[in-house]
Parts: structure tokens; sequence; C-alpha cells
């Protein structure tokens, strides 16, 4: 995972368990009348808290952004949820056991782990973890960063954007479906998806739609914007599905390949739907990226970059580009230079 989505994860993962810790301290300490709490250091406390709640943060925000975490992720959303709580669970009446231990015999370690007072603290932190790992799974689900987005109702509002999108689709999918029934190729489609993963980390994407045998990819571009990240987002998907060759071949008899269009513009970002909503983009930049793929086949080309992919990299040396011609596409007055991208040695 790319070091700044890493970072995320772990600003997320401190600043929750700060504000749950704290929470915490806050209920356990109201009502205490003022013999008990004229004895209680309340500077320390909450010095202690917040120097064990950034420890922990940090720890469970390596732990949820590590490759080990991810693929434990792999599996149905209550699943994932149970699993990783149950794990955090165990990690927190460790902790209370050991820290009771410290300078105390083992049958008051056991006794303090069981009272009443230790049992509440674990089913708080419980019910913190459960609550954790429900918004990162339902932050996967949406898509990185998506679900902050919904909640502040960012674009509640129709916004302007300057965005990538990248149209992926499943070269010879018609011929694929064919040769395998619905239930393996539905299959087949999930294990190229999963492929995905790495690539989309590395190279900060979002997937804006899955459509049948076809991805939808998509960055927003700000001033310091690498367009070359999206280029090397589709040969990284393609080396991934390369790898797994053999897994393809052994189980499905074929090896994927994508094609893909790459288009960048202005387009319109809103809030669309009531009973079930999701963040849309509309405008011409859309459909254009569709009709390069599109194009794909007919030039035998694997990859098709627009003129606003083609200027911000042409001094990349990594990459051997074509000019394709101008072409007109179908719905647009204007014809669109249109390039051919592959890598260098490869």
């Amino acid at each position: 995972m790319k070091f700044g989505n890493r970072l995320k994860y772990i600003l997320f993962s401190v600043v929750y368990w700060l504000l749950a810790c704290h929470c915490y301290i806050i209920l356990r300490f109201i009502g205490i009348d003022g013999d008990a709490a004229g004895k209680i250091d309340y500077g320390e406390i909450f010095f202690l808290a917040t120097f064990d709640s950034i420890v922990i943060g940090f720890l469970f925000g390596v732990f949820t952004s590590s490759s080990l975490s991810l693929k434990l992720k792999r599996r149905a959303f209550f699943s994932t949820v149970l699993i990783n709580t149950v794990i955090y669970v165990c990690f927190f009446g460790a902790v209370i056991f050991g820290s009771s231990l410290v300078g105390n015999t083992l049958a008051f370690a056991i006794q303090y782990s069981l009272s009443s007072a230790s049992l509440v603290t674990l089913f708080y932190l419980s019910v913190c973890s459960l609550l954790y790992h429900f918004i990162l799974q339902m932050n996967k689900k949406f898509g990185p960063g998506v679900l902050f987005e919904y909640i502040i109702g960012k674009y509640f509002n129709p916004k302007e954007e300057k965005r990538v999108f990248m149209f992926l689709d499943l070269t010879a999918s018609t011929t694929i479906a064919e040769s395998l029934d619905t239930l393996l190729y539905s299959q087949f489609l999930q294990s190229c998806y999963i492929e995905l993963t790495e690539p989309i980390s590395a190279f900060s994407a979002h997937v804006y739609q899955f459509v049948g045998d076809e991805v939808v990819v998509t960055w927003k571009v700000n001033k310091d914007f690498d367009y070359g990240q999206c280029v090397n987002f589709y040969f990284a998907f393609a080396n991934a599905l390369l790898r797994k060759k053999d897994y393809f071949l052994e189980t499905f008899g074929v090896q994927p390949l994508f094609k893909a269009g790459i288009h960048s513009g202005t387009v319109v970002a809103a809030e669309v739907g009531e009973l079930k909503t999701e963040i849309a983009y509309h405008g011409d930049v859309v459909n254009t990226a569709s009709r390069i793929q599109g194009l794909c086949n007919q030039h035998s080309q694997q990859l098709l970059i627009s003129e606003s992919i083609f200027n911000p990299i042409a001094g990349n040396k990594k990459f051997a580009l074509g000019l394709i011609g101008d072409v007109q596409l179908k719905g647009k007055y204007q014809s669109l230079k249109v390039y051919s991208v592959q890598l260098k040695g490869a």
C-alpha cells in the first residue's frame, strides 16, 4: 500500500482511539462524589490515556493497512467485522490481564480481569472495536474517502471537479463468457477484480463502477497530480493478472487481458438517488473515456489515451507513446487526438 494511504489509515486509527479512550474516561468519572474525586489525579489519567491511545491507534493503523490485514478482509462483510473485532477484544483482554499481573500475584490478576470494572471496560472496548471495523469495512465498500464525503454531504449539491477516468474492459469477454458457465464466469471476473486491490492502493485510484466485465476507475486531479500514475496503474494491474497466469489457466482455462482508455477533464460530481444513493459523475469526459477504450480492438492496442493524458506524460521515458491519429468519436463533432501507450522494453 502506498505510504500516503497507509498514513491516512494510521491517522484515522489514532484519532478514533483517542476519542474512544477519552470518552470512556469522561463517562467513567462522571458522578464521582467530592471525597473520591479529590483523590484522583485527572492530569495523570488523561496523560496516560492520551499516550496509550496514540500507541494503540498507531499499532492498529499499521495492522489495518498491512498486507496481512488486506488478506483477512477478503471475506464477507459480517465475518470480516466479527473476526477483526474478536482479535482486538482478545488483545485488549490480554492487555488488561497483563497490566494487572505486574507487581501482583496470578490469582489477583485473574480476579481483577473477571471483576465488574474490568468486564465493563472490556465491553466498552468491544463496542468501540466493532464500530471501528464497521467504519473501515463501510469505507472499503464505498471506496477510500467516499464514506466521509457522504457523511458531510460534500456532493449533496453538484460540484465541478477535474478528474481522470479510465475504462477497463475484458478482452474477448463474449468468447470467454460462452466458454464458461454463468457461475464460473462470475467467479472468473471476481478473481480478476481481486487483483485490482494492490494497484488501487499503490496508485491512489478509486473504483467508480463495476459494470459487468467493465471497470471504471477515476482519480481526482490537483495541481501536483502525476498523470503517469494512471498509466502505471494499468500496467500494474496487467502484471498482477500475468503473475496469476497459472491459476487462471488451471481454474478457468483462460488468461484474462484487459484493454483500457483514459481521458481527463472537468465533470460534475453529485449525490444521486434516494432509496439507493451514490456519487455520480456527469459530463462528456466520462463518455469520451469510454469511447476511447472502444477503439482498442479497432487499432489492436491494449491502452489508448487522449491528448489530455499524453501532454503531461510526454516526457516520461518509461513510456513508448505513439500517435494513432485524429479520431472522430461517435457523438462528437470535433476529432480527438488519440495515442497508444506501451512500456519501453516490454
